[in-house]
């Protein structure tokens, strides 16, 4: 193809030279198909002379060049090309078009995606992620812990006493220093009453009177310090005292706390207030415990003390058989 046309640019440029030569003056009109013959002749000549140089160009040139073998390129996702080679590229390059020469691999510049494949390449597997199994809602049954019932533990109802006092032997006084009275003697009688004489037993005009509802005078009370069990209600007991006469009612005014203990320890007691008589040298107090029916009493030996502002001002004993 390409000697064909520089065959027709060499007879064009050889009809255009000769077109401009210097026309000759007009002579005889000469043979028309002699001169056709011969033109036709002159120019096979220099057709033949143009293919002549132009095959001697070409054979000289192809002998200068000597032939070599060109190196092979190694494209991104591993594979081999030949020199001369255009395309995409492969692996992580495979965005870009590439071509290969002697050796060198010449590409495009553009960011390619990781995961984009050539269509020219390999295709590469894509890792994908190991799916994680989803935690599994798991119902917990709970567990019930039986909690102990609370019981109270019933408490004891406590005995009606007045005060405690504490069993403590030793020597009375047998003084009460707030009015000033001494308690000349502590004795112990049975009786089936249990209206004792007390600071409501006064009789203004006469002094002082106590006198049991059974009609008990002091000289019909039977004091002892035995008692029989079975016909035993109440055992009383008396404290007879001597003190300054007073001539105001309420200014000799005092208080006795008592008890009886069995075998040494607190068997019952009580609180006794006491009034010292008006115009009278000498009083008594009494007081005890029982019930109506016999046998209150258990069998023992029983201690009897008597407490004035604290302080032990008589003490006495007896027994229960």
């Amino acid at each position: 193809m390409k000697l064909t046309v520089v065959l027709a640019i060499l007879i064009g440029t050889l009809v255009l030279a000769c077109s401009s030569v210097t026309p000759v003056p007009a002579e005889p009109t000469p043979n028309i198909d002699a001169t056709v013959a011969a033109k036709v002749a002159q120019e096979r000549a220099v057709d033949a002379t143009v293919q002549a140089k132009v095959s001697g160009t070409l054979s000289a040139q192809e002998a200068k060049t000597p032939h070599t073998t060109q190196a092979a390129c190694k494209l991104t996702g591993g594979e081999t090309v030949q020199s001369g080679w255009t395309g995409k590229d492969t692996g992580d390059n495979s965005c870009n078009s590439c071509f290969c020469t002697d050796g060198v691999l010449g590409c495009t510049e553009m960011a390619c995606p990781a995961h984009q494949v050539s269509s020219d390449s390999k295709p590469v597997p894509t890792r994908q992620p190991t799916p994680k199994p989803e935690p599994t809602a798991t119902r917990v049954r709970p567990t019930w812990t039986s909690v102990p019932t609370y019981t109270p533990t019933p408490t004891p109802p406590l005995e009606p006493t007045v005060v405690s006092i504490p069993l403590e032997l030793g020597n009375p006084t047998w003084f009460i220093p707030s009015v000033e009275a001494t308690v000349e003697h502590l004795k112990f009688y049975e009786t089936d009453n249990y209206n004792w004489c007390g600071p409501n037993t006064y009789d203004l005009s006469a002094g002082f009177i106590c006198t049991d509802s059974l009609g008990l005078d002091w000289d019909e009370r039977q004091y002892r310090y035995s008692f029989e069990q079975d016909s035993t209600h109440y055992i009383a007991w008396e404290l007879y005292l001597t003190h300054p006469i007073v001539k105001k009612i309420g200014e000799g005014k005092y208080d006795v706390e008592w008890a009886y203990y069995k075998d040494g320890s607190r068997f019952d007691g009580g609180y006794d207030l006491s009034y010292v008589p008006i115009y009278s040298p000498t009083s008594r107090i009494s007081q005890g415990l029982g019930e109506a029916k016999p046998g209150y009493f258990d069998p023992g030996s029983y201690t009897a003390q008597f407490y004035v502002d604290g302080v032990l001002v008589a003490q006495g004993t007896f027994v229960v058989y």
